[in-house]
């Protein structure tokens, strides 16, 4: 990991991400991950309407054929690797697959492992996929976990808004309070007036980190009268 950044290190880290032990593997395959891109998403924060007729998923053993270029093809290998540790660490690299992103990203989501779920649900928002937003929102509703709320408030696409609102107003225990925090955040990105009646409730939230959350939020959702 001490190497990542280094222009001179790729080739290091690709033949170890290629050619090393499971655990060596891993660890560079976890290295190139940091070169993942990361840019705010275009139209973030604003009402955005992605198509629905592209298909919402697709299996990760199927993402189209092997790529040629060194780093996407360490990372494509590295999600059929029989390990769990290095498709873990090839998946918190899937940005870098390229064309071949998506669609590897979408299959992390049906994943029986909880943190391939969230690589590929971090990766389609690394990569500001918008047409995932549904198989987003499908995972959310399963299950609540941070980085599908993370992803969808990166995109900005405002479908998320009700599963995000629902995460509010659940019966029986309330979300954590990190996933609190996270999900009215996610709703001040979203900038939708329709959270706002949410957002003026955790302003009396006991952890002053909801309530300051939710004080910024309520200036991007722009509902008049709302303090």
């Amino acid at each position: 990991l001490a190497m990542a950044g280094r222009p001179e290190a790729q080739p290091v880290l690709l033949r170890a991400a290629l050619e090393a032990p499971p655990s060596l593997r891993a660890a560079a395959l976890r290295a190139l991950a940091l070169g993942a891109p990361g840019a705010p998403c275009r139209g973030s924060g604003a009402t955005v309407r992605s198509p629905t007729s592209a298909p919402a998923s697709s299996p990760v053993s199927q993402p189209g054929p092997e790529p040629t270029a060194p780093v996407p093809r360490a990372v494509w290998l590295g999600l059929r690797d029989e390990g769990l540790e290095v498709r873990r660490a090839a998946a918190a690299a899937c940005p870098l697959l390229g064309e071949a992103a998506p669609a590897s990203a979408r299959g992390l989501l049906r994943s029986r492992d909880f943190e391939l779920r969230a690589a590929g649900a971090r990766c389609l928002g690394a990569i500001c996929d918008a047409v995932a937003v549904p198989a987003l929102i499908a995972l959310l509703r399963e299950e609540p976990q941070l980085a599908a709320i993370e992803a969808l408030a990166r995109l900005g696409d405002q479908r998320a808004t009700a599963p995000l609102l629902q995460l509010l107003r659940e019966e029986g225990p309330a979300p954590e309070e990190d996933a609190r925090l996270a999900v009215v955040e996610a709703l001040g990105r979203l900038a939708d007036p329709a959270a706002a009646a949410a957002l003026e409730r955790e302003l009396s939230h006991p952890d002053w980190r909801v309530r300051l959350a939710a004080a910024r939020a309520l200036g991007t959702a722009r509902r008049p009268g709302s303090r």
